[in-house]
């Protein structure tokens, strides 16, 4: 279909920190950092954060689905290590992509994580520790998951 072609995969180690950061940018309608402006707070939601979480873990599922049947090695790029190493991680996507190297300058977006986020996801983890796990499965929190436009409109209500 479409010869040649190369992936990247951008995921993430820490879906807990990453479901805070999708409730915060859909609560707030803010996707992007630059410069010194700040993120608004949004509200907590336990299961608002749970519903997202789970909601990665099976799109990520499908994902790595998709990439076995096709016999596909993407590059996989972790958040994480993208933010520790910027420059490193963009000069490794160039050579995957068979690109030039340029130089590569500093990211032009911050980073939006605050200490509402590291909050929210103290309270998650202590909130999800209360709730009884005994029949629930690690990997997806027993919990059914539906399309991101569901997960919007239910964050929003």
């Amino acid at each position: 279909l479409l010869p040649g072609v190369s992936y990247l995969w951008l995921t993430r180690r820490n879906k807990i920190r990453q479901a805070v950061s999708y409730l915060r940018a859909v609560q707030t309608d803010v996707w992007q950092l630059r410069d010194r402006a700040t993120s608004p707070p949004g509200q907590y939601s336990y299961d608002g954060i749970r519903t997202i979480r789970q909601y990665i873990v099976t799109c990520e599922g499908h994902w790595r689905s998709y990439f076995r049947a096709g016999g596909i090695r993407p590059l996989v790029i972790e958040y994480e290590s993208f933010t520790a190493s910027y420059s490193d991680t963009v000069s490794e996507t160039l050579e995957h992509l068979r690109l030039p190297h340029r130089p590569v300058g500093p990211p032009t977006l911050r980073r939006q994580a605050d200490v509402i986020s590291d909050a929210w996801v103290e309270r998650f983890h202590r909130d999800d520790a209360r709730r009884d796990g005994a029949d629930v499965d690690a990997s997806t929190h027993g919990r059914q998951v539906r399309g991101a436009a569901h997960v919007r409109h239910e964050l929003l209500g």
